[in-house]
């Protein structure tokens, strides 16, 4: 059976390399990254004259909130909103920043959208396995993503991978599966693709089609 499987994954289905992170914790294109935007997505008002009003706000709700209380009460409650904001972020972040050099950016992945790292897949073989268990034999042909600098014939940044899972196999039948699958596919080419064959067979290899 053919399966689909997902392009966009939490884990790292080999270990083997680099993936390709999704984030939507990215700034807009003209927009600078300071440090507070870093920590997190904050809601910036559009003057200090609407900051200080609605500190002025917040301030009158606190104090009427406070009257009769209980003293001791009064004063823990006074204590923890002072270290609220003494947490807070200054003005100067919100105004006068320095934009964050590239090399020292970081994601607060709390505020992205997934809650965590997130990447484009390396491989579709996690799912299959799953799906090998409710369905039996099936497969998955789809996009895989490696971020290498990888100047071989075998890891794109970009390329398309078939990987099948049988169940209850050993390691003969592993060997079958392969073999036919190959056999299968060459005898489609010879049948269809002579003309690139014999191109081939006379510019690339000789004997080529002999050999196969």
């Amino acid at each position: 059976m053919y399966v689909h499987t997902p392009i966009i994954t939490a884990s790292d289905c080999e270990g083997a390399g680099e993936m390709f992170s999704v984030t939507t914790c990215l700034p807009d294109k003209d927009e600078p990254i300071t440090k507070a935007k870093l920590q997190t997505k904050l809601k910036v008002p559009k003057s200090k004259e609407e900051i200080a009003a609605i500190e002025s706000a917040k301030k009158a709700e606190e104090e009427k909130a406070a009257e009769g209380q209980d003293p001791a009460k009064k004063a823990k409650k006074e204590k923890k909103n002072k270290k609220k904001q003494d947490e807070a972020p200054r003005e100067e972040d919100l105004f006068n920043f320095t934009p964050v050099p590239l090399a020292e950016q970081r994601i607060n992945y709390k505020e992205d959208m997934f809650g965590k790292p997130a990447f484009l897949t390396v491989s579709g073989q996690l799912n299959v396995e799953t799906y090998a268990v409710g369905l039996s034999d099936c497969y998955t042909f789809g996009p895989t993503f490696r971020a290498e600098n990888s100047n071989t014939s075998r890891h794109l940044c970009e390329f398309w991978m078939i990987e099948p899972e049988i169940t209850f196999a050993t390691l003969d039948d592993d060997m079958d599966c392969a073999e036919d699958y190959l056999k299968f596919c060459l005898k489609y080419v010879m049948l269809n693709n002579a003309d690139d064959l014999e191109f081939f067979d006379t510019r690339i290899e000789k004997g080529l089609r002999d050999r196969l």
